[in-house]
């Protein structure tokens, strides 16, 4: 364990007679324990910290936990992170007396990036302030805090996305995740000033990470957006509209420099287009580009394809899409076990044989349905499973 590790983790001691004795063992299990211990864990330290939280100030139990699963933010132990982000996002829900200011401070006071750190050290503090700022919007708490902690915390994430590279996607992922919640008041005062860069940038430079941005905030306030600036620089209202197809193969050779991360961009784009019914116009100008290109670029035009195949109604369509271009790369991948677009062709296969109803190759036994571990970028996974493991939880509590 690296020095900046420890010294964000396993160096918090609770006041000896202060803290109850089960609370500390709780955090050893939400940092080494597996899904059902972690949730249980997280179960337990909510009915504790609610039996002793009675009077308006914050008790000792519930600050040292606060402290504590802060801490614990920037550890790089396998699922310290993981555990201790649903602790945090649970504890943000449950208890009133917990408020914004009281998070941003502890982020800023333990969560500190020293020029003795090494890239990897500074690193994992940056991540455990993502975290943070993403367990206040997940909870919902800071939708409930005072005036201008949003933008406070908008300008937190731009920052740190500006740090680390492999840091954009998780940080982008909660300024979407806001944008959605926020009301479209709050959108224009506390965000939109703080995203007018990425909102106003354009095609041309356009990263991932921006249209992603973009498109949903359109989606959640498009009365908050001139028409007049989204003309000016996106071509109209209608980002993934036809006349956009080549500048949207370009956003996505971008993202294939991230391969074999897939990014949320692809998956948002085959959605939105499958319930506009342009498939086909989408599948011929960009899928099949994409199949055309690099290594890279083909593996994610395979990804687009099998996302595309169910939301394929007409037989006669799906039939088209299956070309010499796709056809090829289905026959070379298959036969490949050690190839990585393996799964996502068997998973293609089994998808074409599901939508139409037929027989598609002579053994349809020999294809595997189950899918082997996928390739996944390990920051937005976890997150990923915070959200579904916190959602769990509320059901249980509710």
């Amino acid at each position: 364990m690296s020095n900046m590790v420890a010294k964000h983790m396993d160096h918090t001691t609770a006041p000896s007679g202060r803290v109850d004795s089960s609370v500390l063992e709780v955090f050893k299990t939400l940092a080494e324990g597996n899904d059902q211990a972690r949730s249980s864990a997280t179960n337990f330290l909510i009915s504790h910290l609610q039996t002793q939280q009675k009077k308006p100030e914050i008790c000792s139990d519930l600050s040292y936990s606060l402290q504590r699963l802060i801490k614990g933010l920037s550890s790089n132990r396998k699922w310290a992170r993981l555990g201790f982000s649903v602790a945090l996002t649970q504890v943000l829900r449950v208890f009133e007396v917990v408020t914004v200011q009281l998070v941003l401070e502890g982020i800023d006071k333990h969560l500190v990036v020293t020029q003795h750190d090494s890239k990897n050290e500074a690193g994992a503090v940056y991540m455990g302030k993502a975290f943070g700022y993403l367990a206040l919007i997940q909870s919902g708490k800071l939708l409930q805090g005072e005036s201008g902690q949003v933008s406070e915390v908008v300008e937190k994430l731009r920052h740190i996305s500006t740090q680390k590279s492999y840091l954009q996607p998780i940080c982008y992922q909660g300024l979407v995740c806001l944008i959605a919640k926020v009301s479209g008041e709050v959108f224009t005062e506390q965000v939109f000033p703080h995203l007018a860069a990425d909102l106003t940038q354009g095609w041309d430079k356009c990263s991932p990470n921006t249209l992603l941005l973009v498109y949903c905030a359109v989606k959640f306030h498009k009365k908050r957006l001139t028409k007049a600036l989204m003309t000016e620089h996106w071509g109209g209202m209608k980002i993934f509209g036809e006349k956009n197809y080549a500048n949207m193969l370009q956003v996505l050779q971008k993202s294939a420099e991230s391969h074999p991360v897939i990014h949320s961009i692809v998956d948002v784009m085959v959605d939105d287009l499958a319930a506009s019914g342009r498939d086909v116009g989408f599948f011929n100008q960009i899928v099949l580009k994409l199949l055309e290109g690099s290594h890279s670029h083909k593996y994610l035009g395979l990804h687009l394809y099998l996302k595309m195949v169910p939301t394929i109604t007409d037989p006669e369509q799906l039939r088209k899409t299956l070309n010499p271009a796709i056809m090829n790369l289905l026959v070379f991948n298959l036969a490949r076990k050690d190839s990585i677009a393996h799964t996502t062709c068997h998973s293609i296969v089994s998808s074409v044989v599901k939508s139409s109803h037929q027989t598609l190759i002579k053994s349809p036994d020999s294809v595997t349905l189950q899918l082997e571990t996928g390739l996944q970028e390990e920051i937005l996974e976890v997150w990923d499973q915070v959200v579904k493991i916190t959602a769990q939880i509320e059901k249980k509590v509710g």
